[in-house]
């Protein structure tokens, strides 16, 4: 019986007789390369570049160690038409795809709570529509993460937060729910500190 495989997957397997194949080994190197090539660059000019030689050989291991364990993700936002292709873009340029619809995962927001006036009573509604399926909360505060913690669900977006929040909600959850860190994420920097907080995710 054949594996089944999700539309992204779909789409790379379509490349496998081309001469320029996305997929193949020599392909992903040269990729990597030119990816790396363009984050030391960033990351140097945009940042370490601000730092004395000593903070400078400090900071580069912390730096790498913490964008090596770090997850991106994309988001649901993409150009009408041309999701799987950005999907696809995406996933072969090493990042992971956050979800592809409203289908295949629950994304709980504020103007769902509303709707409802009751953060547990929509979670426990949708564990019953699909208990398989990802529950993820996003919250915009502290105070509104607590509450979430209290649904248990499979994960937390952190939405807007500092950095000091980011690191306060890292603490507070102990690696008892996964934790995404959205928005306002613009620059190199940013991206770097981040994910030297030890969120699990980083939504891009």
């Amino acid at each position: 019986m054949e594996k089944e495989q999700d539309d992204v997957s779909s789409i790379h397997n379509r490349f496998s007789l081309t001469l320029v194949n996305p997929g193949s080994h020599y392909f992903s190197l040269a990729a990597s390369m030119g990816i790396g090539v363009v984050i030391v660059f960033a990351t140097y000019f945009g940042y370490l570049n601000n730092l004395n030689v000593e903070e400078f050989w400090y900071r580069i291991p912390m730096v790498l160690g913490a964008l090596a364990i770090i997850q991106l993700l994309d988001t649901r936002k993409t150009t009408p038409g041309l999701r799987l292709f950005e999907k696809y873009a995406v996933k072969i340029g090493g990042g992971y795809n956050h979800r592809m619809g409203l289908h295949d995962a629950f994304l709980i927001k504020e103007n769902h709570i509303k709707a409802t006036n009751s953060l547990a009573e929509i979670t426990k509604r949708a564990r019953e529509i699909s208990p398989e399926s990802r529950l993820e909360i996003e919250v915009e505060n502290l105070k509104e993460l607590k509450l979430a913690l209290n649904c248990k669900p499979d994960w937390i977006m952190l939405d807007n937060f500092s950095l000091e929040d980011i690191q306060f909600a890292v603490k507070e959850t102990n690696d008892s729910v996964k934790l995404e860190a959205s928005g306002g994420i613009e620059t190199p920097a940013r991206l770097i500190d981040i994910a030297e907080t030890g969120v699990d995710y980083i939504s891009v």
